[in-house]
């Protein structure tokens, strides 16, 4: 009699176990699995390097490394004239500072023989109230404002370039008013960058 009471225990013993197991190996099926938050095995990424340019006619802007400017030391009559351009790249960008001959913007865009037959909108650039210009017929956009009665854009011949409209777009977002404007060009630097300005630190998304 007592055999058969240890050989029933053992056999319920058993079972019991058999059956914990079953369920336990369920529960960790249907549990979900946890993701570490940076993605398991994904490198991290790198963001876009810029540069800083800083113009004795009273502003910055940011600018990528792979970029060119020129800012045409021989131009004795705007306060900044620059060139930008991606060397091997179709399109530019041009930056200008010269004096206004109109009140504000607004009649900047209505009156200027180079903009007045675009499309406009009202805009922010530099903390300024500007206008975004797409000029009627070609690939131009034109972004303007009006600091200390000195006139600021930034104009995009595109050529079609993809690339270079998100350099345009950087420069716009980035564009900061520094110092009262009216600098003499003659103070400024001469000649042509390569982007030695002054790098800003590289960010690692992760």
């Amino acid at each position: 009699m007592q055999k058969k009471l240890i050989v029933i225990f053992s056999v319920v013993g058993v079972l019991l176990v058999l059956a914990g197991g079953v369920w336990y190996l369920k529960m960790r099926a249907s549990s979900p699995a946890i993701v570490s938050p940076g993605g398991a095995g994904k490198p991290p990424t790198t963001a876009p390097k810029f540069l800083t340019w800083n113009d004795p006619a009273g502003f910055t802007f940011q600018y990528g490394v792979n970029l060119n400017i020129d800012n045409n030391p021989e131009d004795m009559v705007n306060y900044a004239n620059l060139e930008i351009v991606e060397p091997g790249k179709e399109g530019k960008i041009l930056v200008l500072a010269s004096d206004s001959q109109y009140k504000d913007v607004n009649e900047w865009a209505r009156k200027d023989v180079e903009v007045k037959e675009g499309n406009a909108v009202d805009a922010v650039f530099g903390g300024k109230p500007a206008k975004k210009i797409s000029l009627a017929g070609s690939d131009k956009i034109v972004v303007g404002a009006i600091d200390d009665k000195i006139l600021f854009t930034v104009e995009l011949v595109s050529s079609g370039s993809a690339t270079m409209v998100q350099n345009f777009e950087t420069i716009i977002s980035s564009f900061v008013f520094v110092y009262p404007t009216g600098v003499p060009k003659s103070s400024a630097g001469s000649g042509f960058s390569t982007g030695s300005d002054i790098i800003e630190e590289e960010e690692i998304i992760e």
